[in-house]
């Protein structure tokens, strides 16, 4: 899977973590590239958290199914905070440094 957010990106699932999604997991959403950058805009502006792509990609999930989660409460992981500072300053000025 192509994709900057590198710590989701893989080739090969590993076998003990697809067992446990599948016995676990109710639902996965896939979330687009500038969805991604836009949560990690919005994480440092708005709350102050410096945070990779893999990891803004919770919060880039709840924002394209807002209206489906509207009004229930809802809880999401912000773990990664691995970031090359200058990936980081491409993601807030809006470029896309894969190009």
């Amino acid at each position: 899977m192509e994709t900057f957010a590198e710590g989701v990106a893989t080739r090969v699932p590993f076998a003990l973590t697809m067992g446990l999604l599948r016995e676990r997991l109710d639902e996965f959403h896939l979330v687009s590239e500038d969805t991604i950058r836009d949560g990690i805009r919005e994480l440092l502006v708005s709350e102050s958290i410096v945070a990779e792509g893999a990891s803004a990609t919770s919060l880039a999930a709840l924002r394209e199914t807002r209206e489906r989660i509207r009004g229930k409460t809802v809880v999401f992981p912000i773990s990664g905070r691995n970031i090359d500072t200058a990936h980081l300053h491409d993601v807030l000025e809006g470029r896309d440094s894969s190009e």
